[in-house]
């Protein structure tokens, strides 16, 4: 993205990482007599109050030096944090996406809620620490049934596994840990949506083909084209991502062999780029136009 901006368009794009800050870079922001940003970083001093648009996505935690322990360091952190995320969030200008509403528009119950309420059609669900909920759930379906993780933090990656007869002793351990149960929808077809600011770039992608039909996102040599989807469910996405205040994010909806359209959910910092490599679809350089217009 940084050498899509900085070729191709009048802009000039700086990748800012939290992770150098405070350790390797500083930040100032003075407020007297009208005000004043910069960051400075790599020798390079940023003029914040010149940014017009900001790609939010995957921010790190600051790194503090090693020097700081127990108490003082939960302190410094925090103080790190809310210095340098509340510069960069004072600026009047786009944001892909807000921070504002990004972390709730990345909770999964929020997103499933939401899509039902909107008219979308999604797996039956149960998200719960009560084994016993769990294991009466998984029970009533009378199918095969898939687990997957809550959250969307950072963290190692959880890939949807299908729920075995292996699995129900485990069910216990649930009390620490919430989970996502669903019934499992067998598939014609899997789609990957894009979604910027209104417009949509749906992939179909050939999901009977998968080794691993319950998370076709780790098979990358799946067949994979740009489609299209009728209006009703157009406007129904369209809905759903104004609902949850995002500018960007990937969809991730399945074609069941009962001709049904399910969602599944929406990851506001998805990837996408694999889906240019695999078709040619000029997806950076949407996102790139849009970035360089500014609000």
């Amino acid at each position: 993205m940084l050498a899509e901006l900085n070729v191709n368009f009048p802009v000039r794009a700086h990748r800012i990482s939290l992770a150098e800050f405070p350790s390797s870079a500083r930040a100032t922001i003075e407020l007297s007599e009208g005000h004043h940003r910069t960051y400075q970083s790599d020798g390079e001093t940023i003029d914040l109050d010149t940014v017009i648009s900001v790609w939010w996505r995957r921010p790190e935690r600051c790194e503090l030096p090693p020097v700081y322990h127990g108490i003082d360091r939960t302190f410094v952190a925090a103080e790190c944090d809310h210095f340098v995320t509340g510069l960069l969030w004072s600026l009047d200008c786009l944001w892909i996406n807000s921070p504002l509403y990004e972390p709730a528009a990345s909770r999964k119950v929020q997103q499933l809620t939401i899509a039902r309420q909107l008219g979308l059609r999604i797996p039956r669900t149960i998200v719960t620490s009560n084994p016993d909920a769990a294991s009466n759930f998984l029970k009533s379906l009378g199918r095969g049934s898939v687990f997957k993780r809550v959250g969307a933090s950072p963290g190692p990656f959880c890939q949807t596994t299908r729920l075995t007869k292996d699995w129900l002793p485990r069910l216990r351990t649930i009390t620490s840990c919430p989970t996502i149960f669903q019934e499992y929808i067998e598939p014609i077809a899997d789609y990957r949506i894009v979604w910027l600011d209104g417009q949509l770039w749906p992939f179909e992608i050939d999901a009977t083909s998968s080794s691993i039909p319950e998370d076709t996102r780790l098979d990358p040599a799946l067949p994979c084209r740009l489609t299209s989807f009728d209006a009703g469910l157009c406007a129904l996405l369209y809905k759903l991502m104004r609902a949850l205040n995002l500018l960007f994010g990937v969809l991730d909806l399945r074609l069941g062999i009962d001709g049904n359209m399910y969602f599944f959910e929406v990851n506001p910092a998805g990837q996408f780029a694999y889906l240019e490599d695999r078709t040619g679809v000029p997806l950076i350089r949407a996102l790139a136009t849009r970035l360089a217009r500014g609000k």
